[in-house]
């Protein structure tokens, strides 16, 4: 024998295999153990679970499994990552490219000159706060006493009030405690870079090369329509529509009732941003 204990000698043997790489089971240990029919030797690979369990474990006596293992881990965590980030590239690199085109076609906001005016300081802006600051007072704004000596909140379709962007937005003014002249300058270029999302993914799903879809997205955001009515609410129902056209296309190639659905969302997102006249136009 090796003069060492049974346990000793196993765990030995395990650490050498691991160093030269090769592949091993329970029992293509023991010829090489004393005493290939000990009893106790016996017993205790019989305690051993298979190969492919033993990776990740910790083992007594064994740190090269241990450390063996996390490098595979690690090096899987960064395979997948890269194999993540090669499939789906165009989740990340699109919403910046058209955030980059906003912010370079409305690049007087940031260096701080004027931003948007009229109703969207007027009226969005006062509606958007509101609907805010009642939700961190944990109320749901039906009645607001503050405008027009007050009216129906919830009744007027102008403040979206049941707009989910607005949630995710007073939700952020809550968080940040911010709900400035920033705040509503931020939601109407959001709009913007939604609606070059949008038509990108519209091309790109009807079968369009990526430049092509650059070409349209970039073509919506700086047409001469979308710069007249860059601060009306108009634009809130009218970036969704390229949405609504590929749920369209798709309930029509396959209708089932989860496309149905998508296609129900999508119209219900742009019929509460807060413009009839806007949501009117998708339709």
């Amino acid at each position: 024998g090796l003069g060492l204990p049974i346990e000793l000698q196993l765990d030995h043997l395990l650490q050498h295999a691991i160093r030269s790489g090769k592949s091993f089971g329970r029992r293509s240990l023991l010829p090489s153990l004393v005493g290939a029919g000990s009893n106790r030797l016996v017993a205790i690979s019989r305690r051993l679970p298979p190969a492919n369990a033993l990776q990740g474990s910790s083992i007594r006596g064994c740190p090269f499994l241990y450390s063996a293992s996390v490098t595979k881990t690690e090096q899987s965590l960064a395979g997948r990552i890269r194999g993540h980030l090669a499939r789906h590239a165009a989740y990340y690199w699109v919403p910046l490219l058209y955030s980059a085109a906003v912010f370079y076609l409305y690049r007087e906001i940031f260096s701080g000159g004027e931003g948007f005016g009229w109703d969207t300081t007027e009226t969005y802006w006062p509606d958007l706060v509101y609907l805010s600051e009642s939700f961190g007072q944990g109320e749901w704004p039906l009645w607001n006493p503050f405008d027009r000596g007050g009216y129906p909140y919830s009744s007027d379709p102008q403040p979206g009030m049941f707009y989910p962007v607005h949630w995710l937005l007073s939700a952020v003014g809550l968080l940040s405690g911010e709900t400035g002249w920033s705040f509503i300058q931020f939601k109407m270029l959001l709009h913007h870079v939604i609606g070059g999302i949008c038509m990108h993914a519209f091309l790109r799903y009807r079968g369009l090369p990526t430049l092509a879809a650059i070409v349209g997205g970039m073509a919506l955001i700086a047409s001469s329509p979308w710069l007249i009515h860059k601060a009306s609410n108009l634009l809130m129902p009218m970036v969704w529509t390229p949405l609504i056209w590929m749920a369209t296309d798709a309930l029509l190639r396959t209708p089932t009732w989860r496309r149905a659905l998508v296609l129900a969302l999508s119209l219900y997102i742009a019929g509460s941003a807060g413009s009839p006249p806007g949501f009117f136009y998708v339709l």
